[in-house]
């Protein structure tokens, strides 16, 4: 699963990330759960990385939640907080079917989840641990998947297949738009339309979360560029500084404080 943030002063006591997949039944719409801080953590400014999903963040302490969209920049989220509770990072399918909103138009964004976020919210805060929580989460979001699958069109389709098949080890645009049978011409257009972003920045990013968890796993940055295809660690310097807003060093500091637990 992709790194959605870090906080931006690191503890690691404040600290326990884990990540799971969601139920099968899921499959094409959530791309994963990642639970996170203890009981008793405190709300906290958190550095977004650029990710190509969207994420609700529910801060089950505070009982708060929060919508990130897409984007391609690294930057501090002054405007919201949060210290223990879920990640739910979504697909663009899964954004229209689960959220009921285009993906192209929280591109960039960070907002308030909302009232239709209150079932979410409570329903997490009252679920005594971990487990509990997946369960929640997969019998509310299966619960809702499907409700907009009649309004899907060719354009969507296209856009939703490119964005999977871009988020993989080495994908290129020219490759994913041969694989779908259309010029590239038709695929920008059609990831323009549906997800607001252009398949090469989908791609850029795609390549940048990679690299971010082999730093994760503690690589040095020289083999982090070397095994995910920059042209030398500069490179990923340059990018890291971009997509997250800091050296690939600074950043695989704070992950390594932080790294996820797998369940």
């Amino acid at each position: 699963m992709a790194v959605h943030s870090v906080p931006v002063h690191c503890d690691a006591r404040a600290c326990e990330p884990r990540v799971a997949a969601p139920h099968p039944a899921l499959r094409g719409l959530v791309a994963g759960y990642a639970g996170f801080g203890r009981p008793g953590a405190r709300p906290v400014t958190h550095r977004l990385l650029a990710l190509a999903a969207t994420a609700v963040i529910v801060d089950v302490r505070a009982g708060t939640a929060v919508v990130t969209g897409p984007r391609s920049a690294g930057g501090v989220c002054a405007e919201h907080t949060w210290g223990h509770g879920v990640l739910i990072a979504f697909t663009p399918r899964g954004v229209s079917e689960l959220l009921h909103v285009p993906s192209a138009d929280l591109v960039d964004g960070v907002l308030p989840a909302g009232s239709r976020a209150a079932e979410l919210v409570d329903r997490l805060a009252a679920a005594p641990s971990w487990n509990a929580r997946r369960a929640t989460l997969d019998a509310l979001l299966s619960a809702r998947a499907g409700a907009s699958r009649a309004g899907a069109t060719t354009h969507d389709t296209l856009a939703d297949a490119a964005w999977h098949l871009l988020q993989r080890d080495g994908a290129r645009v020219a490759d994913v738009a041969a694989t779908l049978g259309v010029g590239r011409r038709r695929l920008e257009l059609a990831c323009r339309r549906r997800l607001g972003q252009s398949p090469a920045r989908i791609a850029r990013i795609a390549r940048f979360q990679r690299a971010v968890g082999l730093l994760t796993r503690g690589l040095p940055p020289a083999a982090v560029a070397a095994r995910t295809g920059y042209a030398d660690q500069p490179h990923l310097t340059r990018e890291s500084r971009t997509l997250a807003g800091l050296t690939p060093g600074a950043l695989r500091a704070i992950l390594q404080d932080a790294a996820p637990v797998r369940r």
